[in-house]
């Protein structure tokens, strides 16, 4: 059985990008914000908003891949995929990473 999976972008207090996976988007964007559970860089750093993220179905592993493989690219790079949000899972096919489905949140869709 495959389980189901995000990855996302944030924006910070201080303009750069924080790239995470999780299991439970609300929940996790939720932690994000308390400063109780986040991650060290949001606890210094407190989230504005959710730039991107895409669903994706598949093990933690290949979930923890594609989060890597978004980490590793520079910001101009997370740009273009932050506004061509459908081109992700075309680049790790093109990067022989991955041949998964990636599917992008709708736009509107509200975490907070």
């Amino acid at each position: 059985m495959k389980e189901h999976h995000w990855i996302y972008i944030l924006e910070v207090e201080n303009g750069k990008f924080y790239t995470g996976y999780t299991k439970d988007m609300k929940r996790r964007i939720s932690e994000h914000l308390s400063g109780k559970k986040g991650a060290r860089f949001t606890r210094a750093f407190r989230p504005k908003s959710v730039l991107q993220c895409w669903e994706l179905q598949g093990s933690r592993g290949i979930a923890m891949r594609v989060e890597s493989f978004v980490k590793r690219m520079n910001r101009g790079r997370k740009l273009k995929l932050i506004e061509n949000p459908d081109t992700l899972q075309e680049l790790l096919y093109r990067e022989r990473m991955l041949a998964i489905e990636i599917t992008p949140c709708p736009p509107d869709t509200n975490w907070y």
